[in-house]
C-alpha cells in the first residue's frame, strides 16, 4: 500500500560449483509481501562459460550458507 514500509532481507539459500543462489523477502510489520530468487553464475569473460568459484571464496560462502541456515545471518 502506498506509504508502507517495506523490511528488506538477503538470504544464501545455495552455493554451488559455479553458482549461488540468494533470496530476497520483503515484509511489512512482520507480513511477508514480497519474495524473489536471484542466481548468480561465475563466468569466465573469455571462454563465456561457467567457472568454478576460487576456494577461499567458497570457503566463506559455504560458512554464510551455514549461518544463514540456522536462521542467523549477521
Amino acid at each position: 500500500r502506498l506509504g508502507d514500509v517495506i523490511g528488506f532481507e538477503l538470504v544464501l539459500e545455495a552455493v554451488g560449483r559455479t553458482s549461488y543462489r540468494l533470496r530476497f523477502d520483503g515484509r511489512v510489520d512482520g507480513e511477508l509481501r514480497l519474495r524473489a530468487t536471484l542466481v548468480i553464475v561465475s563466468i569466465d569473460m573469455q571462454q563465456g562459460r561457467p567457472q568454478p568459484f576460487a576456494p577461499d571464496l567458497r570457503e566463506r560462502m559455504e560458512a554464510y550458507l551455514r549461518l544463514c541456515q540456522d536462521g542467523s545471518p549477521e
